[in-house]
């Protein structure tokens, strides 16, 4: 890969157990070493989707699909330890396809899923899970809008124990404000979907379901405002991204390239105010995946991390905005520097040639002094395989490591999720799809340390 080498080479072995797969040992930078990287799953295929990090342990997200079920995919939830045993495996899902996309803790102490499932006679469908630490369903809910297809980016959840499923739809007739007679116009492909549930996953009738404009437009990730404010009635932030024909602020005249897209809606889903739209210079598109708020005092803001794609470069697109989004328009150009929203306190390519990986998916985790972000990447070291990348930037927004992590085993990868220990580690989530003569793929879990090394078991 042009401009970009990996600190590591990690060669995947596996091994058949008589009840499933088990990582071999790897080495890291002392050969007498072996580090912690953790393989999970059985025959078959499995992905690793989404992580979360708790006191004792990790809560392991995934999709499976056996070679011997007569099932389509299933939802695969798995609880290790902190050193990476497996302690608790549970499935969930019918006998259609079944996908995971994210996990979340809730209020009340248990877990909530967002996911899609498959029906043939409705298309793709909205679905959301409740279980409880200890794996039991405590609750379904699956919502489809006839016959189109109902993506899920994420699950949000809300102060008042309630949760909304984040994404798009393709039915562009339901926005509440479509008129009923009058047809989409032939741009307007997906609309955000929004769709609120109390916290027994019962639907909310008055929250409207979709809003966008009549181009393509898609939902990433939902944030409560707190405390509400007083000033103005938004009390929601939604990010996504969109095609909307507009006037580019900084290489005039009208686009519809995509763009990062910051909107908000009312206590009843209802769309106010203005938006926010982040782009680059030239004729690129800029795909968000993920978006974290930092807590940390001193840096509070949101993170949006995702794929930027140009005829030349793919490559991670990083922003940052304040706390507070006020909607502020630039003003007119005033001379060749473009005027930046005075809502975004940073945005910039870091600068990574990702090569011609087809994933937009990222993770962004943000620390005390500086954010991890993970993505797929083309690594010409492996013949062109992709394997996942992890690279560290400062608050300031600039890289802080010259040289990214590059993780692979061999195969296709993809990344899921990156998180920080409270010592310090770093723990990175995903696929790596393994084995010589008969390939699969496998949940994957890697600790390294607070520098990108590969740690010691």
């Amino acid at each position: 890969m042009k401009g970009m080498r990996s600190r590591f080479l990690i060669t995947v072995c596996i091994c058949f157990a008589l009840l499933g797969w088990s990582g071999c040992a790897l080495t890291g930078d002392d050969p007498s070493e072996k580090v912690f990287i953790k393989y999970f799953g059985e025959d078959g295929n499995q992905e690793g989707v989404d992580m979360l990090v708790a006191a004792n342990g990790f809560y392991l997200l995934g999709n499976t699909v056996r070679s011997n079920s007569s099932n389509g995919r299933q939802i695969l939830l798995l609880k290790t330890d902190l050193k990476g045993n497996e302690i608790g495996r549970w499935e969930f899902g019918g006998p259609a396809d079944d996908f995971a996309k994210d996990i979340e803790f809730t209020l009340d102490g248990n877990l909530v899923i967002g996911a899609n499932s498959v029906q043939a006679a409705t298309g793709s469908d909205a679905m959301i899970i409740k279980v409880s630490l200890t794996g039991q369903e405590l609750g379904k809910t699956v919502v489809d809008f006839g016959g189109s297809d109902e993506t899920v980016s994420s699950v949000s959840v809300l102060s008042d124990g309630g949760f909304v499923l984040m994404g798009s739809t393709d039915n562009a007739t339901i926005k509440p404000d479509q008129t009923p007679a009058t047809p989409p116009a032939l741009t307007d492909t997906h609309d955000i979907m929004q769709l609120r549930f109390d916290q027994n996953l019962v639907q909310i009738p008055s929250w409207n379901r979709a809003i966008g404009v009549d181009f393509s437009d898609f939902g990433i990730k939902m944030y409560e405002i707190l405390p509400p404010p007083t000033n103005h009635p938004r009390r929601y932030y939604i990010f996504g991204y969109t095609n909307v024909l507009r006037t580019n602020p900084f290489d005039p005249p009208n686009t519809n390239n995509f763009n990062y897209w910051i909107t908000s809606v009312s206590e009843n889903g209802d769309a106010v105010g203005s938006s926010l739209y982040s782009q680059l210079p030239g004729n690129s598109n800029e795909f968000l995946s993920a978006v974290e708020f930092n807590s940390n005092a001193g840096d509070l803001g949101y993170l949006l991390t995702g794929v930027s794609r140009s005829s030349n470069r793919n490559d991670i697109y990083v922003v940052k905005t304040k706390p507070q989004i006020n909607f502020d328009i630039p003003a007119p150009l005033a001379g060749p520097d473009p005027v930046p929203y005075t809502d975004i306190v940073f945005s910039q390519q870091l600068q990574l040639n990702l090569g011609s990986v087809a994933s937009n998916v990222t993770n962004v985790f943000p620390t005390s002094n500086g954010y991890f972000i993970v993505s797929n990447a083309k690594n010409s070291a492996t013949g062109g395989s992709t394997d996942w990348l992890l690279t560290r930037v400062e608050q300031s927004g600039g890289v802080g490591w010259a040289v990214p992590v590059l993780l692979g085993g061999g195969g296709e990868d993809s990344v899921g999720s990156v998180k920080q220990l409270p010592d310090g580690s770093i723990v990175v989530f995903g696929t790596f799809e393994i084995g010589s003569e008969r390939r699969e793929k496998k949940m994957a879990l890697i600790k390294l340390t607070k520098d990108g090394k590969l740690q010691p078991e």
